[in-house]
C-alpha cells in the first residue's frame, strides 16, 4: 500500500528551502560591514565576543548538536543543530523521523517533521560569549506529517500540517561542552487527517471512515534536550578583565 509519497516530496522541497534560508541568514548576520574606526573602551558596546578586524565587526559562531530526550523515549529518532548568530541570538533546526510498521498486526508508528526556532538568551554579560545557558525565549514554526495506528482506528495526515508559536526555556550546564535544555512552546497547529480502520476480510485493506480538520491552539512543543557544543568553545572572559 502506497503511503505519503507526495508528502515526502513536499518535505524534501521544504527542507531544501529551510536549509537555504538558514545558511544565508547565518552568513549575513556573521559579517556586518561597519565604518573603520578605532576600538573604544565602552562597556555597553565593546564585548570580547565581538571582534574588530579591518573595519568588520564579527561575532564568533558556535555550533551545537542536540537531541530531544522526550522523543527518544517514545522511539522517535531525532537530531537538531543550533548556531549562534550574534551574542544572545541563535537559530535552531530540529528534525525527527520514525517509520516503524507491522502490516500483519496493523501497527503503524510513522511520523516526520521539524522545528525552525529563532531563540534569544536572556543572560546578558558583556564579559563572556553566549555560552548557551540560562533562561531563553523564542519563536518557532513547525511541520508534521504522520500515520499512527495501534491495532484499531488509525489516523493519517492527508498532507503536512504546519504550526507556529512562542517558547520559553532554561538551559543548565552539565560540563564544559554539555547542556541540558528544558523548554515548552505554545501556539497554533493545523492539519487535515483521515480516520480509518482495518477491513475485517483479512485482505490488508483499510476502510476510510472520515476526513477531519484540526485547528489546535495550545501546547505544540516540548523539549528536554541534551546539547553538545562542537568546535570552538565560548570564551569565559576570566582571562584579563577590566582595568
Amino acid at each position: 500500500m502506497e503511503r505519503n509519497r507526495k508528502n515526502i516530496l513536499h518535505y524534501l522541497l521544504l527542507l531544501l528551502l529551510i536549509a537555504t534560508v538558514q545558511v544565508s541568514f547565518a552568513q549575513e548576520m556573521q559579517s556586518v560591514q561597519t565604518v573603520e574606526t578605532p576600538l573604544v573602551e565602552e562597556a555597553d558596546t565593546c564585548a570580547p565576543c565581538i571582534e574588530m578586524r579591518k573595519g568588520v565587526m564579527r561575532c564568533p559562531t558556535h555550533w551545537v548538536l542536540k537531541s530531544n530526550l522526550l522523543f527518544d523515549a517514545i522511539l522517535v529518532p531525532n537530531i537538531g543543530i543550533e548556531v549562534t548568530l550574534c551574542k544572545q541570538m541563535t537559530l535552531a533546526f530540529d528534525w525527527y523521523h520514525t517509520w516503524f510498521k507491522s502490516d500483519s498486526r496493523h501497527r503503524y508508528w510513522q511520523c516526520y517533521g521539524g522545528y525552525l526556532t529563532l531563540r534569544h538568551y536572556l543572560r546578558k554579560n558583556v564579559n563572556v560569549d553566549n555560552d548557551l545557558t540560562g533562561h531563553h525565549i523564542g519563536a518557532y514554526v513547525s511541520m508534521l506529517t504522520y500515520d499512527v495506528e495501534w491495532g484499531g482506528k488509525g489516523y493519517q495526515a492527508s498532507s503536512p500540517g504546519f504550526g507556529f508559536g512562542l517558547e520559553y526555556g532554561y538551559s543548565t550546564p552539565l560540563n564544559r561542552r554539555l547542556r541540558l535544555d528544558f523548554n515548552i512552546g505554545i501556539g497554533y497547529y493545523g492539519d487535515e487527517y483521515k480516520k480509518y480502520e482495518p477491513a475485517n476480510d483479512n485482505t490488508g485493506h483499510y476502510v476510510w471512515l472520515s476526513t477531519n480538520k484540526r485547528n489546535w491552539w495550545g501546547p505544540t512543543k516540548a523539549e528536554v534536550s541534551l546539547k553538545w557544543i562542537i568546535g570552538r568553545m565560548p570564551q569565559s572572559g576570566k582571562k584579563g578583565g577590566k582595568r
